[in-house]
């Protein structure tokens, strides 16, 4: 089955042997690392008011 949410999607791909080692495991570490720390910081955004819409926003859109 596919991943239907980053949180399964990163698990699934730290439990993939093939792919770490194809990419390597201190990259697939990293990788996993940053992106749960980005998960975490929109839920704490979401938890002071903003919508899921503006927390994403605020973490991953650069305004010019």
């Amino acid at each position: 089955p596919v991943p239907t949410n980053l949180k399964e999607a990163l698990a699934a791909l730290e439990s993939d042997d093939v792919m770490t080692e194809a990419l390597g495991e201190p990259l697939v570490r990293w990788y996993t690392t940053v992106k749960r720390a980005e998960m975490a910081a929109v839920a704490e955004q979401i938890k002071s008011t903003k919508s899921m819409t503006e927390a994403m926003q605020d973490t991953f859109v650069e305004w010019v």
